[in-house]
């Protein structure tokens, strides 16, 4: 499938640079990766052993979208939960 036929947010997640993936920041609130519509944010560190990094994606306020205003700074993705790098 190619991009363009492709959901936004998979289009957004396919956007994001992997380097931006390979040292996730472990503060609550830290923007990861943003673009005009959507945007990939560290919600917390979670409490379990070992800890994850809940990362979510979120829709950003100006979105242009009229579908998607409706659910503008809210999620839309569950959490994602990515093992920390113990190194």
């Amino acid at each position: 499938m190619s991009a363009d036929s492709k959901d936004p947010v998979f289009q957004f997640i396919d956007s994001i640079p992997d380097a931006k993936l390979l040292d996730l920041p472990k503060n609550p609130g830290a923007r990861i990766f943003t673009t005009n519509d959507y945007r990939l944010d560290m919600q917390s560190m979670t409490s379990d052993k070992p800890a994850k990094h809940n990362i979510q994606v979120q829709v950003n306020n100006q979105i242009k979208r009229s579908t998607a205003k409706m659910i503008a700074g809210k999620s839309v993705t569950n959490a994602v939960l990515v093992p920390q790098n113990n190194q």
